[in-house]
C-alpha cells in the first residue's frame, strides 16, 4: 500500500468514525480504539485490489497494550489518542522505542474529540 492509498483509507475511516460519534459519542478510549481497528479492517477488506501482488494486510486485533503505534498497518502506523474535552490536545504517555513495531515506517494520528460540538474524528502526520 502506498501512502496516497492509506490517506484515504484514513479520510474514509474518520469520516465514517465522526458521522458515528455524531449519533452517538464514543464512551471511552478502548472503545474508541477498537472501533478504528474494525473501521480500518472493514475498509482493507472491502477496498482490496485483487491484483495487487502485496500481501493483503491483517490487523491485530489482540495487539500488545503498550505497543507503539497502537494500529499497524503494514509500512504504516495508526496511532489512536481519545478526548472527551472540547480541545485537540491530549496528554499522552511516554514511548518506549523497545515497543515500537519494527516494520512500520510512518505513524499517523486518529484523533477522536466527543468534546467537541459536533463530535469528530481527525487523523494527522
Amino acid at each position: 500500500m502506498q501512502e496516497v492509498q492509506f490517506t484515504r483509507l484514513l479520510d474514509a475511516v474518520c469520516s465514517e468514525l465522526t458521522i458515528e460519534a455524531g449519533k452517538k459519542k464514543f464512551s471511552n478510549s478502548k472503545t474508541f480504539e477498537d472501533r478504528v481497528r474494525h473501521a480500518v479492517n472493514d475498509y482493507l477488506r472491502t477496498n482490496i485490489d485483487l491484483s495487487s501482488k502485496e500481501p493483503p494486510i491483517q490487523i491485530d486485533f489482540n495487539s500488545a497494550a503498550q505497543g507503539f503505534p497502537d494500529i499497524p498497518v503494514g509500512k504504516f502506523g495508526i496511532e489512536v489518542k481519545f478526548t472527551e474535552k472540547d480541545t485537540w490536545r491530549s496528554v499522552a504517555n511516554s514511548v518506549l522505542e523497545s515497543n515500537r513495531v519494527k516494520a512500520v515506517e510512518k505513524v499517523f494520528l486518529v484523533f477522536g474529540n466527543m468534546g467537541a460540538t459536533p463530535p469528530e474524528v481527525r487523523w494527522g502526520c
